[in-house]
């Protein structure tokens, strides 16, 4: 059942291999079965759908408990490779990027002490690693990383198989972070071509790939094709996910690509219920959520709503993070707007704030 489970997974599934997976892992529980290899891969195949859905925190309960028995009964083993693996690429979707780059370091460093670094896993383990020193500003490591994680995955598989959407996305969105925009063009539309040839044009892969497409070619100028592009991945979010992060994602790219071309009714829109579903995610101090609001703020500006835009800023200051201090990025576009506005008198309170604030917050 786990393996059925994982499949469904794969094929974007989600309820249906969560369902799977739940009644797998209740049936192991009612048997008083002893914990073992198939006891950690029905744990680690269902905190990865949890995953896929973002119900992070319920992942983690599932994916550290196969760690623990991955570690005690199978070390050295695939398995627990593939825990640590998994286990890292979500700490590091939580935030906590310093146990996720320990965890995925960890694995390569007990793939290639058994000789497993050569195999498609290995190369997903140095993929993930690769994303992680993206998100910690590491190009020059990442960028390494990126390209011997490809060159391994096109030495392994066929061309045109579906196992390299995966290497080619990640690398196609680095190369977006560091705005090398035809550069990451090409490798997208290679893996939007294999997608939609291996899965047909309704799946998780191919929204996930046009979403960054559409990214590629917003930088690159092409804008009505990244309208498209943006478009279709909404669409299909909405069918897959629902109100889901990943659809909040491609909501702000829209957002920002409306106001580009001269539409801030639009852009309103989409940033709005953007920030609706972020904030049902991650709370109002989340740092998307607050994002997401300030690009309302900057749509409504541009519609010369002043009040309006002025209200949310008011509201969005009392906002503190967990040690009580107020967003920095919040009173920056604050400030911008008082002076904007010619309001010095708001403008000298708001400079008194940031003023008073920790270096480094």
């Amino acid at each position: 059942m786990s393996t059925l489970g994982d499949v469904y997974n794969m094929l974007g599934e989600y309820d249906e291999s969560q369902a799977i997976l739940e009644e797998a892992l209740a049936a192991w529980t009612e048997s008083g079965s002893a914990e073992d290899t198939e006891y950690v891969i029905i744990l680690t195949n269902l905190g990865k759908t949890l995953e896929d859905r973002g119900e992070f925190d319920r992942a983690q309960v599932h994916l550290e408990k196969a760690l623990e028995v991955a570690r005690r009964l199978l070390p050295g083993s695939q398995t627990l490779l593939d825990t640590l693996n998994n286990l890292g690429v979500l700490a590091s979707y939580q935030g906590d990027q310093v146990r996720a780059a320990e965890l995925l370091q960890e694995s390569l460093r007990e793939r290639k002490a058994a000789g497993l670094d050569r195999t498609q896993a290995g190369a997903t383990a140095s993929l993930n690693l690769a994303t992680l020193m993206q998100h910690l500003d590491n190009d020059a490591k990442a960028d390494s990383l990126y390209r011997a994680a490809l060159a391994l995955y096109r030495e392994l598989i066929p061309a045109g198989n579906a196992g390299l959407v995966m290497p080619l996305a990640g690398y196609g969105g680095y190369l977006i972070h560091v705005e090398r925009w035809e550069d990451a063009r090409e490798v997208l539309e290679e893996a939007l071509a294999i997608c939609l040839s291996a899965h047909g044009e309704r799946h998780p892969e191919v929204a996930y790939t046009r979403h960054n497409l559409g990214a590629a070619l917003h930088g690159a100028g092409r804008l009505e094709e990244a309208r498209e592009q943006y478009r279709e991945s909404c669409d299909q979010w909405r069918e897959f996910l629902g109100r889901h992060p990943y659809l909040a994602a491609s909501l702000s790219r829209q957002g920002r690509l409306a106001r580009e071309t001269g539409d801030p009714v639009s852009a309103e829109r989409f940033h709005r219920e953007a920030w609706d579903i972020r904030r049902e995610f991650y709370g109002d101090t989340g740092e998307d959520t607050i994002d997401s609001r300030l690009e309302v703020v900057t749509a409504l500006r541009e519609q010369n709503r002043v009040g309006d835009a002025e209200g949310i800023l008011r509201e969005m200051a009392a906002l503190t993070d967990d040690d009580g201090l107020p967003f920095r990025s919040i009173l920056t576009a604050q400030l911008d707007f008082y002076q904007e506005q010619g309001n010095e008198e708001r403008a000298d309170e708001v400079r008194r704030r940031v003023a008073s604030l920790p270096d480094g917050t």
